[in-house]
């Protein structure tokens, strides 16, 4: 999936009292944390993508599938691990990138150790979306309120399943890949479909 976009973080953070010395102390130290505790959630949400993405490439790599069918995946894995790299420079130790580097490293090695373990591993990841999915939708049936989520891009996240599911069953026909993108699919449409329903209800209660 896609990086929140930058602008997000800035309209986290509090409005400034701004004088001739510039900003107040309080002030400061408040945005300083902000910026620190949205550098946390956005290496935690890195971190969680990028096993799925490395997973998603030794399996097709395992399996000799061409290299069209997976070409989007290494440089996913390459644009988190940049981040990453930018998280840990920004605050001020790059050392620390050190041990995911070295797991995500040996991952790949591991992964094609046995058959098993890469199927495992690929079922686990569709499990792990699937239930990422089911607590947005969670989330929307709580609160009843979906101004905060984009239907256009569940409905482009549905598209680029449906497409998937395409071009799977005209290269490599994998069941496990096929199954991951139906479920996939269905739960992006399902997620679309909830989020224009609640939208049509805040209008008409406007």
């Amino acid at each position: 999936m896609v990086h929140p976009p930058v602008g997000r973080l800035f309209a986290s953070l509090p409005t400034l009292s701004v004088g001739k010395r510039g900003c107040q102390g309080g002030s400061r130290q408040h945005l300083n944390s902000q910026i620190a505790g949205t550098r946390k959630s956005k290496a935690a949400a890195g971190g969680a993508r990028r096993p799925r993405f490395l997973v998603f490439l030794r399996y097709q790599c395992y399996y000799g599938y061409p290299p069209l069918t997976y070409l989007e995946y290494p440089i996913l894995i390459a644009q988190d691990v940049i981040l990453l790299l930018c998280i840990f420079h920004f605050n001020g130790n790059v050392k620390q990138a050190t041990p995911y580097v070295a797991v995500l490293g040996s991952s790949w090695f591991v992964l094609a150790l046995q058959k098993w373990i890469i199927d495992l591993a690929m079922n686990f990841c569709t499990f792990i979306s699937a239930a990422s999915k089911f607590a947005q939708l969670h989330c929307l049936w709580k609160t009843r309120d979906s101004g905060a989520v984009s239907a256009l891009t569940w409905s482009l996240s549905s598209y680029t399943c449906a497409t998937r599911i395409i071009t799977t069953l005209m290269t490599t026909n994998d069941f496990t890949i096929l199954i991951r993108f139906v479920i996939m699919l269905a739960l992006n449409i399902w997620v679309t479909v909830t989020v224009l329903r609640y939208r049509k209800t805040a209008m008409k209660a406007e």
